[in-house]
């Protein structure tokens, strides 16, 4: 089975917004030292999310 056209559409966002969605979860559950550690390590993929939504269109096309 393969994933739809609206299914792969949303997936450059959803790769996009796993960085921040993971600093907003896991930051607030973990102790102090793994949560910094947590936070500096996903901080390290925000520019993949950055030039995913700079390139939204094209990341969009070539999943069609």
């Amino acid at each position: 089975m393969s994933a739809s056209a609206a299914e792969r559409a949303a997936l450059p966002l959803a790769i996009a917004r796993q960085p921040a969605w993971s600093v907003g979860r896991w930051v607030l559950e973990l102790d102090e030292p793994d949560a910094i550690s947590h936070a500096t390590d996903a901080a390290a993929e925000f520019h993949v999310a950055r030039a995913i939504l700079a390139d939204l269109d094209r990341w969009q096309a070539d999943l069609a």
